[in-house]
C-alpha cells in the first residue's frame, strides 16, 4: 500500500533515528514529484543528512532508485557511510584510490569500479579528477534511470557571479555535467 500512496511512508519506521516533524516535509515533497528534485536548506543541526536519508531510503523501498550517489567534502565522507548505515542499514562504498584498487585485485584492471556497487559516496576534490568522473559518467551513461545524486554542501557548486570576470569553479562545472544525468536528485 505504502508503495502507491504518496502519503504513506516507511522509511520513518524503519531507521533508528529520532524523527522530528520538520523532518518529514522533504520526504513528503520528494514522493509528490514524478523525480525528486530538492534542495534541502535548513540551519545547521536539523538534520539535513537524516532527510535526505529517509527520501534515499524510502525512493529505495519504493524501487524507484537503484543507483545513489552521495558527493560531498572529504571530511565528511566517513561520516555519511557512518550515519546511512547505523540509521538507516544502507550500505555505501567510499570511492577513492584504495577502494579502486581492492576491485581491479578482484575483477581485473579492466573493470569500471562504478559498475560494481550501487551506492556510493565520493569526496569533491575526486570527483573533480577525470580518472574518477570519466568512469563515472561511462556507467550512468546520458540519463541514469532509478538513479539518486544526493549533493551535500551544493553552495561550493554555485555558479559564478554574473561579472564580467567570474569564472565557473572545477566543482560546479562537474555538478552541471553530472546533475542532469541522475533521475532523482
Amino acid at each position: 500500500m505504502t508503495a502507491t500512496d504518496a502519503k504513506l511512508f516507511q522509511s520513518p519506521f524503519r531507521a533508528g533515528i529520532q524523527l522530528f516533524d520538520h523532518q518529514l516535509t522533504p520526504l513528503r515533497k520528494a514522493l509528490a514529484l514524478p523525480r525528486a528534485n530538492l534542495f534541502i536548506a535548513d540551519d545547521v543541526g536539523l538534520g539535513k543528512t537524516i532527510e535526505a536519508g529517509l527520501i534515499a531510503q524510502e525512493l529505495l523501498l519504493r524501487q524507484r532508485v537503484e543507483f545513489m550517489l552521495i558527493a560531498c567534502p572529504a571530511s565528511v565522507c566517513l561520516q555519511w557511510r557512518d550515519e546511512m548505515q547505523k540509521r538507516f542499514g544502507l550500505h555505501f562504498e567510499i570511492m577513492n584510490r584504495a577502494f579502486i584498487m581492492r576491485r581491479r585485485q578482484e575483477r581485473g584492471f579492466g573493470v569500471n569500479p562504478w559498475s560494481t556497487h550501487t551506492r556510493f559516496i565520493v569526496s569533491h576534490p575526486l570527483l573533480r579528477r577525470p580518472g574518477f568522473r570519466d568512469p563515472l559518467l561511462q556507467h550512468i551513461g546520458d540519463r541514469a534511470r532509478k538513479s539518486l545524486l544526493i549533493l551535500d554542501e551544493a553552495h561550493v557548486a554555485a555558479p559564478a557571479a554574473a561579472s564580467r570576470y567570474a569564472v565557473d569553479s572545477k566543482i560546479t562545472e562537474v555538478v552541471r555535467d553530472i546533475a542532469p544525468r541522475f533521475e532523482n536528485r
